[in-house]
């Protein structure tokens, strides 16, 4: 089984998080800087750090920001907030495990893509 990418567990994610948030994936990719959307931002930073040991600098790249933005989202994190951070961590990991094919599926079309 080859290893998702990153920017597709990101997205993946990004999805999950706004699903259980009630957020728009749109709005909280954007640069826009609304406490809800933060929160989000910052559930997700959480999660694939402290759940998944992502670097900041890797969590950054996806955001398309510097890793101390991401270090900051990590420092603001509360304890209500890590208690859904485990609670999305294994909705997430579920998520991966019932959509296993696609994942791979859409991992090899970005690869293909990219080969072309």
């Amino acid at each position: 089984m080859r290893i998702p990418s990153d920017s597709t567990l990101f997205e993946m994610a990004v999805d999950l998080v706004c699903d259980a948030e009630l957020a728009s994936y749109e709005m909280v990719m954007s640069r826009s800087r609304y406490a809800e959307l933060v929160q989000v931002r910052r559930l997700v930073s959480g999660m694939l750090s402290h759940r998944f040991g992502w670097s900041q600098h890797r969590i950054a790249k996806q955001w398309g920001q510097d890793h101390t933005s991401v270090g900051h989202q990590l420092q603001q994190i509360t304890d209500t907030e890590m208690e859904t951070i485990e609670s999305l961590t294994e909705d997430f990991i579920q998520l991966i495990r019932d959509n296993q094919a696609e994942i791979i599926a859409r991992v090899n079309e970005m690869r293909n893509r990219n080969a072309v």
